[in-house]
């Protein structure tokens, strides 16, 4: 006759959920150069690498430091079209070159977009905002979050009759973090003249730093 099998233990599995505000201290501005020519790929090589030496010496110019300056991108392509007999007709060679750039000085932010787009950048963007150190307050958010699990589970241990037993499984998850950015097709290279370059307004607003906690506890039954 087999032994009585031991029984299982009673669980409850509870989801809680943590957020923390806090003001992003770093703009994240992206900045692309293209350039194109319709028979020479090397001549739109030169062209974009030329435009791009011109950006980052004009950013450098308004104060930007080299650690704060990095390449996202450099790539080449060839473009053709395919007529009714199958047969591809070069259009253009293309070259896309991508800088990047963190800085805390918001108001030198809005001054660089203005001065790149004058010195022969395509386009330049205010790609997002990010926040320093987040270290600390992910361990805040984290601490809401397993609170608001124990609540929830006390408060369903309280209507069924039971004890709430101590975690026996906890997974975690963290929100809050950047994204990544997308290529267009189309553009335009724009030139500025002489008192174009407006320096344009900053808000970073709230970012939240979220966590997302799932803790499975033990039940301890009355009695």
């Amino acid at each position: 006759m087999l032994p009585d099998a031991e029984p299982c233990q009673p669980t409850l599995f509870a989801t809680g959920y943590g957020t923390v505000s806090v003001t992003p201290d770093v703009a994240v501005l992206r900045f692309y150069v293209y350039r194109t020519h319709p028979t020479n790929h090397m001549a739109a090589y030169r062209a974009a690498v030329d435009a791009a030496q011109q950006v980052v010496a004009a950013l450098k110019d308004e104060g930007l430091d080299d650690d704060s300056l990095r390449t996202v991108d450099i790539e080449t392509d060839t473009r053709y079209r395919t007529d009714r007999q199958g047969r591809r007709h070069l259009i253009e060679h293309e070259v896309r070159y991508v800088l990047e750039v963190r800085v805390r000085d918001f108001e030198l932010a809005g001054r660089l977009l203005g001065r790149a787009l004058a010195v022969g950048a395509s386009e330049a963007s205010l790609w997002g905002f990010e926040v320093s150190d987040v270290r600390e307050l992910e361990l805040r958010a984290v601490e809401q979050a397993v609170l608001h699990a124990r609540e929830r589970a006390e408060a369903a241990v309280r209507a069924a009759g039971v004890r709430l037993g101590p975690p026996l499984r906890m997974n975690l998850r963290l929100s809050g973090r950047g994204g990544r950015y997308g290529y267009r097709d189309s553009f335009v290279v724009y030139s500025a003249g002489p008192g174009e370059e407006p320096s344009a307004p900053i808000s970073p607003g709230q970012r939240e730093i979220g966590a997302e906690v799932e803790v499975t506890f033990a039940l301890e039954m009355n009695g």
